[in-house]
Protein backbone atom coordinates (compact mmCIF):
# COMPACT_ATOMS: atom_id res chain seq x y z
CA UNK A 1 0.00 0.00 0.00
CA UNK A 2 1.25 3.48 -0.76
CA UNK A 3 2.52 5.59 2.13
CA UNK A 4 5.56 7.12 3.70
CA UNK A 5 7.03 4.01 5.28
CA UNK A 6 5.94 1.50 7.91
CA UNK A 7 6.03 2.45 11.56
CA UNK A 8 8.54 -0.30 12.32
CA UNK A 9 11.12 1.62 10.31
CA UNK A 10 10.39 5.10 11.64
CA UNK A 11 13.18 5.20 14.25
CA UNK A 12 15.70 3.82 11.77
CA UNK A 13 14.51 6.35 9.20
CA UNK A 14 14.94 9.26 11.64
CA UNK A 15 18.49 8.14 12.40
CA UNK A 16 19.19 7.75 8.70
CA UNK A 17 17.87 11.21 7.91
CA UNK A 18 20.04 12.73 10.65
CA UNK A 19 23.12 10.83 9.54
CA UNK A 20 22.73 11.83 5.90
CA UNK A 21 21.50 15.32 6.38
CA UNK A 22 18.78 14.12 4.02
CA UNK A 23 16.82 17.03 2.69
CA UNK A 24 14.02 17.43 0.24
CA UNK A 25 13.55 19.77 -2.66
CA UNK A 26 10.43 21.02 -0.89
CA UNK A 27 9.87 21.28 2.84
CA UNK A 28 6.37 19.81 2.39
CA UNK A 29 7.76 16.81 0.52
CA UNK A 30 9.65 14.67 3.06
CA UNK A 31 11.73 11.67 1.98
CA UNK A 32 9.81 8.49 1.24
CA UNK A 33 10.97 5.22 2.84
CA UNK A 34 10.38 1.49 3.05
CA UNK A 35 11.75 -1.44 5.01
CA UNK A 36 12.93 -4.15 2.61
CA UNK A 37 11.29 -7.32 3.93
CA UNK A 38 13.96 -9.52 2.32
CA UNK A 39 17.09 -7.69 3.50
CA UNK A 40 15.59 -6.06 6.59
CA UNK A 41 17.23 -2.77 5.58
CA UNK A 42 15.61 0.66 5.57
CA UNK A 43 15.68 2.18 2.07
CA UNK A 44 15.20 5.90 1.47
CA UNK A 45 15.18 7.90 -1.79
CA UNK A 46 15.56 11.65 -1.67
CA UNK A 47 16.27 14.63 -3.88
CA UNK A 48 19.46 16.46 -2.90
CA UNK A 49 21.69 19.12 -4.44
CA UNK A 50 24.39 17.10 -6.21
CA UNK A 51 26.48 18.35 -9.14
CA UNK A 52 24.86 21.78 -8.90
CA UNK A 53 21.19 20.80 -9.13
CA UNK A 54 18.68 18.47 -7.52
CA UNK A 55 19.36 14.80 -8.25
CA UNK A 56 17.84 11.60 -6.90
CA UNK A 57 19.83 9.32 -4.64
CA UNK A 58 18.98 6.02 -2.96
CA UNK A 59 20.24 5.17 0.52
CA UNK A 60 20.33 1.81 2.28
CA UNK A 61 20.88 1.60 6.03
CA UNK A 62 22.14 -1.95 6.77
CA UNK A 63 22.03 -1.27 10.53
CA UNK A 64 24.44 -2.66 13.09
CA UNK A 65 26.75 0.32 12.74
CA UNK A 66 27.56 -0.53 9.13
CA UNK A 67 28.21 2.23 6.62
CA UNK A 68 25.29 3.69 4.69
CA UNK A 69 25.11 2.61 1.05
CA UNK A 70 24.44 5.72 -1.06
CA UNK A 71 23.79 5.57 -4.82
CA UNK A 72 23.25 8.64 -6.98
CA UNK A 73 20.58 7.66 -9.51
CA UNK A 74 20.43 10.78 -11.71
CA UNK A 75 22.91 13.27 -13.08
CA UNK A 76 21.76 15.94 -15.53
CA UNK A 77 21.19 19.68 -15.77
CA UNK A 78 17.49 19.50 -14.81
CA UNK A 79 16.12 19.08 -11.27
CA UNK A 80 14.93 15.55 -10.40
CA UNK A 81 12.26 15.82 -7.71
CA UNK A 82 9.78 13.96 -5.47
CA UNK A 83 11.26 10.44 -5.62
CA UNK A 84 9.03 7.62 -4.40
CA UNK A 85 9.91 4.05 -3.54
CA UNK A 86 8.20 0.67 -3.85
CA UNK A 87 9.67 -2.75 -2.99
CA UNK A 88 8.25 -6.03 -4.24
CA UNK A 89 8.02 -9.34 -2.36
CA UNK A 90 11.40 -10.44 -3.75
CA UNK A 91 13.12 -7.34 -2.37
CA UNK A 92 13.49 -5.59 -5.72
CA UNK A 93 13.26 -1.80 -5.47
CA UNK A 94 11.72 0.73 -7.84
CA UNK A 95 12.35 4.47 -7.51
CA UNK A 96 10.09 6.86 -9.46
CA UNK A 97 10.42 10.65 -9.69
CA UNK A 98 9.78 13.60 -12.00
CA UNK A 99 12.29 15.63 -13.97
CA UNK A 100 11.58 19.37 -14.07
CA UNK A 101 11.76 20.04 -17.79
CA UNK A 102 9.39 21.81 -20.20
CA UNK A 103 7.33 19.68 -20.16
CA UNK A 104 8.20 17.68 -17.05
CA UNK A 105 8.65 13.90 -17.25
CA UNK A 106 8.03 11.02 -14.85
CA UNK A 107 10.87 8.48 -14.82
CA UNK A 108 11.75 5.28 -12.96
CA UNK A 109 14.69 2.99 -12.18
CA UNK A 110 14.69 -0.59 -10.84
CA UNK A 111 17.19 -2.24 -8.50
CA UNK A 112 17.50 -6.03 -8.55
CA UNK A 113 17.89 -7.22 -4.98
CA UNK A 114 19.89 -10.36 -5.75
CA UNK A 115 22.64 -8.49 -7.65
CA UNK A 116 22.28 -4.96 -6.27
CA UNK A 117 22.43 -3.62 -9.84
CA UNK A 118 20.33 -0.74 -11.17
CA UNK A 119 18.66 -0.77 -14.58
CA UNK A 120 18.71 2.30 -16.81
CA UNK A 121 16.04 4.94 -16.22
CA UNK A 122 12.72 4.41 -17.98
CA UNK A 123 10.16 6.98 -19.11
CA UNK A 124 6.82 6.40 -17.39
CA UNK A 125 4.85 9.40 -18.68
CA UNK A 126 3.99 10.10 -22.31
CA UNK A 127 6.21 12.44 -24.33
CA UNK A 128 4.94 16.00 -24.62
CA UNK A 129 2.75 15.92 -21.49
CA UNK A 130 3.64 17.96 -18.41
CA UNK A 131 3.77 15.12 -15.85
CA UNK A 132 4.67 15.38 -12.17
CA UNK A 133 4.20 14.07 -8.63
CA UNK A 134 4.33 10.28 -9.06
CA UNK A 135 3.33 7.70 -6.48
CA UNK A 136 4.18 4.03 -6.96
CA UNK A 137 3.21 0.63 -5.61
CA UNK A 138 3.76 -3.02 -6.48
CA UNK A 139 0.70 -5.16 -7.16
CA UNK A 140 2.26 -8.59 -7.10
CA UNK A 141 5.37 -8.40 -9.27
CA UNK A 142 4.17 -5.47 -11.40
CA UNK A 143 4.81 -1.82 -10.52
CA UNK A 144 2.05 0.74 -10.97
CA UNK A 145 2.64 4.48 -11.08
CA UNK A 146 0.05 7.22 -10.71
CA UNK A 147 0.96 10.80 -11.59
CA UNK A 148 -0.52 14.17 -12.53
CA UNK A 149 -0.63 15.76 -15.99
CA UNK A 150 -1.11 19.53 -15.93
CA UNK A 151 -3.03 21.19 -18.76
CA UNK A 152 -3.74 24.84 -18.02
CA UNK A 153 -5.54 25.02 -14.66
CA UNK A 154 -6.68 21.38 -14.67
CA UNK A 155 -4.94 18.18 -13.59
CA UNK A 156 -5.47 14.85 -15.31
CA UNK A 157 -4.74 11.81 -13.15
CA UNK A 158 -2.80 9.20 -15.12
CA UNK A 159 -1.69 5.66 -14.31
CA UNK A 160 0.82 3.38 -16.01
CA UNK A 161 1.71 -0.24 -15.31
CA UNK A 162 5.18 -1.70 -15.64
CA UNK A 163 5.37 -4.78 -17.85
CA UNK A 164 8.17 -6.88 -19.30
CA UNK A 165 10.75 -5.51 -21.71
CA UNK A 166 11.28 -4.17 -24.33
CA UNK A 167 8.68 -1.46 -23.54
CA UNK A 168 8.38 -1.53 -19.74
CA UNK A 169 5.80 1.29 -19.47
CA UNK A 170 3.66 0.98 -22.62
CA UNK A 171 1.37 4.00 -22.20
CA UNK A 172 -0.59 5.87 -19.56
CA UNK A 173 -4.33 5.69 -18.91
CA UNK A 174 -6.24 8.78 -17.79
CA UNK A 175 -8.42 8.05 -14.76
CA UNK A 176 -10.03 11.47 -14.45
CA UNK A 177 -9.50 15.24 -14.50
CA UNK A 178 -9.73 17.63 -11.58
CA UNK A 179 -10.35 21.35 -12.05
CA UNK A 180 -9.06 22.08 -8.56
CA UNK A 181 -6.75 24.93 -7.52
CA UNK A 182 -5.27 23.05 -4.56
CA UNK A 183 -2.98 19.99 -4.49
CA UNK A 184 -4.75 16.97 -5.99
CA UNK A 185 -2.44 14.64 -4.02
CA UNK A 186 -2.88 11.54 -6.19
CA UNK A 187 -2.16 8.21 -4.50
CA UNK A 188 -2.17 4.54 -5.46
CA UNK A 189 -2.65 1.63 -3.06
CA UNK A 190 -2.57 -2.16 -3.13
CA UNK A 191 -3.89 -4.30 -0.29
CA UNK A 192 -5.43 -7.78 -0.02
CA UNK A 193 -5.31 -8.22 -3.79
CA UNK A 194 -7.12 -4.93 -4.45
CA UNK A 195 -5.61 -1.99 -6.37
CA UNK A 196 -7.06 1.52 -6.34
CA UNK A 197 -6.07 5.14 -6.92
CA UNK A 198 -7.49 8.34 -5.44
CA UNK A 199 -7.06 12.07 -5.74
CA UNK A 200 -8.54 15.30 -4.37
CA UNK A 201 -11.05 16.20 -7.06
CA UNK A 202 -12.52 19.36 -5.55
CA UNK A 203 -12.87 21.36 -2.35
CA UNK A 204 -15.38 18.77 -1.11
CA UNK A 205 -14.73 15.42 -2.82
CA UNK A 206 -12.02 12.78 -3.15
CA UNK A 207 -12.30 10.81 -6.40
CA UNK A 208 -11.19 7.20 -6.73
CA UNK A 209 -10.97 4.40 -9.28
CA UNK A 210 -10.41 0.68 -8.78
CA UNK A 211 -8.61 -1.76 -11.04
CA UNK A 212 -10.78 -4.64 -12.23
CA UNK A 213 -8.45 -7.59 -12.80
CA UNK A 214 -11.17 -9.56 -14.61
CA UNK A 215 -11.78 -6.93 -17.28
CA UNK A 216 -8.21 -5.53 -17.08
CA UNK A 217 -9.62 -2.00 -16.84
CA UNK A 218 -10.10 0.80 -14.35
CA UNK A 219 -13.57 1.76 -13.15
CA UNK A 220 -15.00 5.19 -13.81
CA UNK A 221 -14.36 7.66 -10.99
CA UNK A 222 -16.36 7.35 -7.76
CA UNK A 223 -16.58 10.22 -5.28
CA UNK A 224 -16.36 10.44 -1.50
CA UNK A 225 -17.17 13.70 0.29
CA UNK A 226 -14.83 15.14 2.89
CA UNK A 227 -16.87 18.29 3.49
CA UNK A 228 -17.75 17.17 7.03
CA UNK A 229 -14.29 15.89 8.02
CA UNK A 230 -11.02 15.53 6.08
CA UNK A 231 -9.33 14.07 3.00
CA UNK A 232 -7.70 11.43 5.22
CA UNK A 233 -11.09 10.39 6.61
CA UNK A 234 -12.57 10.16 3.11
CA UNK A 235 -9.64 8.01 1.99
CA UNK A 236 -10.16 5.72 4.97
CA UNK A 237 -13.78 5.21 3.89
CA UNK A 238 -12.65 4.55 0.31
CA UNK A 239 -10.21 1.89 1.56
CA UNK A 240 -13.01 0.21 3.51
CA UNK A 241 -15.31 0.27 0.50
CA UNK A 242 -12.64 -1.30 -1.73
CA UNK A 243 -11.65 -4.04 0.71
CA UNK A 244 -15.16 -5.18 1.65
CA UNK A 245 -16.32 -5.58 -1.98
Amino acid sequence: MSGKGPRGGERALRLLVIALGVGSALASDPPDSRVNAISGNVEVPDSAVLDGDYNVRHVINPGGGQALQVTQLTSNSADDLSPRIAIDSSGNTRITWFRSLTPSQVLSRRRTNSSGSWASEQLVSDAGEDSKNPETVFAGSKPWVVFEITVGSSHSIAVNRGVDEPNPFPGRTILGTAAFSGPVDSTISYESGKLWASWVDSASNVAWCQWNATTAAWTSPNYESYSADSVAAARARIRTAVLVN
